[in-house]
């Protein structure tokens, strides 16, 4: 399983908002800056066929420069993320939603060209996109303006019971694990990223802020559990409010039924806290993760394509 983990927090300029609101034709107002109020609408619209926690969508909107749509209601938004740095260049993640009944009709367009003349400000070298692609979804509005699909994920849910009892006993994270759980994050996912095209291959790559990871595991342990076999760590889970984010199993030791035993934990650790239906995120191409999920009941219930551009190529 892998996660991109998208942060969009907000920097942006005011520059160019004397552009608006924007106007059709008869005066009604139809793209204008989002404000607080219109955070209920937009969660109910997305909700309407994308698998997302409404954490996640507030999240996403309010740490960006986002847009919305409105012709009396909300029918559409856009979010502009935080420029990052990267060893590419400066890099940017953007999202433009329509709502479904409302599609083919222009309104993804006009929110696109919001951003774009937006990105004209910002000097990027990448940028980055999601959309769904199944359930008749159109990722047409990215492709014919310039961006390449890139790979796809599968969420999948659980709604089964909870399974038996493991054999296993892994243990919570301590700091004196640092090194055991970059090394099985670099080494489960390193061919993964590698054919995904995702740099760096090394998730935890030489020179990252040390002391900042170190953190951010030491506050996130309770959710990490390392799993040792004759005094070597061979795998670990790292769970999510009400999802497994994480599984990674050392390469020497796949195939021993390990990854099968760590996502029955997960689930039965997830359902002591009060979750009843638990997700996780599969890369189309992990294709023994699919089958491992599969096999223990998960259900596939949307699939999402991650598509990236350069300014070049922006049509």
């Amino acid at each position: 399983m892998l996660t991109l983990r998208e942060t969009l927090p907000l920097a942006y300029s005011v520059c160019n908002l004397w552009h608006y609101p924007q106007y059709d034709e008869s005066g009604v107002a139809m793209i204008r800056l989002f404000m607080d109020n219109d955070l209920p609408a937009i969660i109910e619209m997305v909700l309407q066929n994308r698998q997302m926690r409404p954490t996640e969508i507030e999240e996403r909107v309010k740490s960006s420069t986002t847009w919305v749509f409105e012709d009396e209601v909300l029918h559409g938004c856009a979010a502009l993320g935080k420029v990052s740095e990267s060893q590419h260049g400066q890099e940017v993640w953007l999202w433009v939603y329509t709502a479904p009944n409302h599609r083919r009709q222009g309104i993804g367009e006009k929110l696109w060209q919001t951003v774009k003349g937006h990105l004209e400000d910002l000097s990027v070298v990448r940028l980055y996109t999601t959309y769904r692609t199944d359930d008749g979804a159109n990722p047409q509005l990215f492709t014919k303006h310039g961006f390449t699909p890139w790979y796809s994920a599968h969420t999948m849910r659980y709604t089964g019971p909870n399974f038996a009892e493991v054999d296993i006993k892994p243990v919570p994270y301590t700091n004196q694990m640092f090194e055991d759980y970059v090394r099985l994050t670099n080494d489960g996912f390193r061919w993964l990223r590698s054919q995904c095209d995702i740099e760096p291959i090394d998730t935890y790559p030489a020179g990252c802020n040390e002391a900042k990871t170190r953190k951010q595991l030491i506050d996130d342990s309770s959710n990490i559990f390392l799993l040792y076999e004759d005094g070597k760590a061979v795998g670990y889970t790292l769970l999510g409010s009400d999802f497994i984010d994480t599984i990674s199993i050392d390469q020497a030791y796949q195939g021993r039924g390990f990854g099968r035993q760590l996502t029955h934990l997960s689930v039965n650790l997830l359902r002591q806290r009060g979750v009843d239906t638990v997700y996780l995120d599969v890369v189309d191409i992990n294709v023994n993760a699919r089958r491992l999920y599969d096999s223990l009941g998960f259900e596939r219930i949307e699939t999402v394509e991650f598509a990236r551009a350069t300014p070049a190529d922006l049509r």
